[in-house]
């Protein structure tokens, strides 16, 4: 176990977080064999500075990635918000929301 931390350590950050995380996910799916549940949560422990920060860049990038979608009206296909669907041709309109009522006409 010494052996593979001192070789991982070598490894880039962003690779070392990609095989914990696959490692994490492995037995969680083992657990959820076995046992027959599924706790819904993955844990991982002693993220190392690096890790944690390259964690937290993702889930900013993906919240504001996640916030600047819309849905389109006519195909429910989703888009960057403000532009016009390009599956129906610029025709429809796309809200931020599925649930929004929308008061603008359709193109």
């Amino acid at each position: 176990m010494g052996k593979f931390r001192r070789e991982s350590d070598k490894l880039p950050v962003d690779v070392r977080l990609q095989r914990r995380l696959a490692l994490a996910l492995d037995e969680a799916a083992t657990q959820e064999r076995l046992y027959d549940s599924a706790d819904g949560e993955v844990e991982v422990q002693g993220l190392s500075p690096a890790e944690y920060a390259l964690i937290r860049r993702w889930l900013e990038r993906h919240e504001a990635t996640e916030a600047a979608m819309a849905c389109c009206l006519g195909c429910g296909r989703v888009q960057p918000a403000g532009s016009f669907c390009s599956h129906c041709q610029g025709r429809q309109v796309l809200v931020e929301s599925p649930s929004a009522r929308v008061r603008a006409p359709l193109h």
